[in-house]
């Protein structure tokens, strides 16, 4: 992570908070439980041995430094991913909203273009099963949303799938698109 980064990962982890506190209190001991957890993982998984224990208090431990190594790392991850304030989820919920909008543009620009190149019949019959895609799209998204129904993050959740379908759907127009106008006697 350091090359990848260009920072001293290992001391940039040690400087992370969380309410005011280092996530990592002890950089030497939770740093060695990291090490251990995986050692102790190689041996599990790889030697099928008997002749190492681990006491219920020892494991607790280890897990619990993991986690503040997950937890630091999530924390400086983010930060390289997504510099600057954090985001509300008021303002995350506009943010894919406003994208489901510009790929629904790119959607009605397209089927334009195509409308542009069938006959009436045709271009009926592609706004009638448009129609029905639109349905679609929107009970999908619906349906993948709801497991966060009543929370804030539905909106987000709905639009982050109407925008993936939405996607897939803009991708099969284009080609449509290309094959009307390689192909003209489609007409």
């Amino acid at each position: 992570m350091s090359e990848l980064l260009g920072i001293a990962y290992g001391e940039e982890l040690c400087l992370v908070e969380s309410n005011g506190h280092k996530i990592i209190d002890d950089k030497n001991r939770v740093y060695s439980s990291v090490t251990k957890c995986f050692e102790l993982r190689h041996i599990f998984c790889h030697e099928v041995t008997t002749k190492v224990s681990l006491d219920i208090a020892e494991a607790k431990k280890l897990i619990d430094d993991c986690k503040l190594f997950l937890m630091a790392a999530d924390s400086s991850l983010s930060k390289v991913l997504y510099p600057g304030p954090m985001m509300s989820q008021s303002e995350m919920n506009i943010k894919v909203g406003s994208e489901l909008y510009q790929v629904e543009k790119e959607i009605f620009a397209v089927l334009d273009e195509i409308k542009s190149l069938l006959p009436a019949q045709r271009v009926n019959q592609l706004t009638a099963s448009h129609k029905k895609w639109e349905a679609y799209r929107k009970a999908y998204a619906t349906y993948r949303a709801d497991s966060y129904k009543g929370g804030t993050l539905w909106p987000m959740e709905y639009c982050c799938y109407a925008t993936q379908i939405t996607q897939k759907r803009l991708e099969e127009l284009k080609q449509y698109l290309i094959e009307l106008q390689e192909f003209d006697d489609v007409r």
